[in-house]
């Protein structure tokens, strides 16, 4: 089931303002493209929690997120699992597919959302700015994207917002300029709850396009 064809945006009064944020139906697919054994469940260990909402320095041990995104093309994207190169000096990316033989082979795993589902939207500037993070900066600064996703975490903590769905994580747009699909980062410990899985298959050999 397509995200974007089903996706609804809920506007949430929470934190003493209104909190935007996604909803999603049950059906709804997620992929995922990892390398560590066992990720397509299994927290990474703290070490490796460096991603853009993973929890900032000093607290990396109070949650994890399952990082997901709408496609199989964003997914890889996002894993670092293709590049980027110009076509006849114009902006014209093509994807290529990037292996490295010293490092684990990538697989590839799908999710469906077994119950509906939340993401607080980061994109959306008032609901950024709740929880600190200035839509307006000028550099692309991971660590105050993690801090943003731990005063998530802290806020669903102390004060669940009342909604009709669970909060299962955060959702934004790819930083990457061979894509603008959507992330949806799941908080560590709600995913089997909200998701059932297809069984993980080596990414090696798999058509990426934009629709899976």
């Amino acid at each position: 089931m397509s995200i974007q064809n089903n996706a609804t945006v809920a506007a949430v009064p929470w934190e003493g303002r209104v909190v935007t944020m996604m909803g999603l139906p049950v059906g709804s697919e997620f992929h995922r493209v990892f390398r560590h054994p066992d990720g397509d469940w299994k927290a990474p260990p703290e070490k490796y929690r460096n991603g853009r909402i993973d929890p900032p320095s000093g607290r990396k041990a109070d949650f994890s997120i399952l990082y997901t995104a709408e496609s199989l093309l964003t997914a890889a994207v996002e894993a670092r699992a293709l590049r980027i190169l110009e076509s006849n000096g114009l902006d014209l990316p093509d994807l290529v597919e990037v292996r490295d033989p010293e490092l684990p082979a990538r697989h590839w795993v799908m999710y469906t959302l077994m119950a509906p589902a939340l993401f607080v939207n980061l994109e959306h500037r008032q609901t950024a700015q709740v929880f600190g993070l200035d839509p307006d900066m000028v550099l692309d600064r991971i660590d105050v994207w993690q801090q943003a996703s731990a005063a998530v975490w802290d806020a669903i903590a102390a004060n669940p917002p009342p909604a009709i769905a669970e909060v299962a994580g955060i959702c934004y747009q790819s930083k990457h300029r061979a894509s603008n699909g959507w992330n949806f980062g799941f908080f560590h410990g709600s995913t089997r709850s909200f998701c059932g899985v297809a069984n993980s298959r080596p990414l090696l050999g798999r058509r990426l396009d934009a629709n899976r």
